[in-house]
């Protein structure tokens, strides 16, 4: 009989101990599902201001910018004078020297989209490296205390069923002592 009330009161110890472990256990899973929306929101916002500030950054090269940049790079080059005229103009009269030129346009402007996309690759690779390094971990320590919490209420159910045992068993001992 005099066990069967220790073993309740150490069932109820038990129980008590593992409801406070669940508790500790959720404020951490809280903590860290905070820090990592917090981590999630920053990142997304540092890659979208860097997205758009090189996007900003590049343009600088427009086809008029760029035309701008090939007129200026051709009145310097001597194979390309008969492109203009005396006042300075475009002479489209030389087929031969307006296709050069179209073609020297369209591959400036092809350097600065593929120079785009390479930077813009790179924001989004450091991107998916802090997901998986930073995010992942936490994420991973978020699954632990899942499975830890899983555990700890799973001690919860089996000492309340010790308690109960203990106090049934105790009862009827008593019972049986009386009766």
């Amino acid at each position: 009989m005099i066990a069967n009330i220790f073993g309740k009161i150490f069932a109820k110890q038990q129980k008590l101990t593992a409801q406070a472990k669940v508790s500790r256990i959720n404020r951490e899973i809280t903590r860290i599902t905070k820090n990592i929306s917090r981590a999630e929101r920053q990142a997304n916002q540092q890659k979208r201001a860097a997205t758009n500030s090189l996007k900003q950054e590049f343009s600088i090269f427009t086809t008029q910018n760029i035309q701008a940049s090939v007129v200026a790079s051709a009145k310097a080059n001597p194979e390309m004078k008969d492109l203009f005229n005396e006042d300075g103009t475009m002479n489209y009269k030389n087929q031969a020297l307006w296709q050069k030129f179209n073609e020297e346009v369209s591959t400036q402007k092809m350097i600065a989209q593929n120079e785009l996309q390479r930077q813009l690759d790179e924001i989004e690779e450091q991107y998916e490296q802090f997901q998986e390094i930073t995010l992942q971990a936490l994420k991973d320590e978020q699954a632990d205390l899942e499975a830890e919490k899983a555990t700890a209420e799973a001690q919860i159910q089996l000492f309340e069923g010790m308690e109960k045992q203990e106090g049934e068993f105790a009862k009827s001992n008593i019972q049986g002592m009386f009766g």
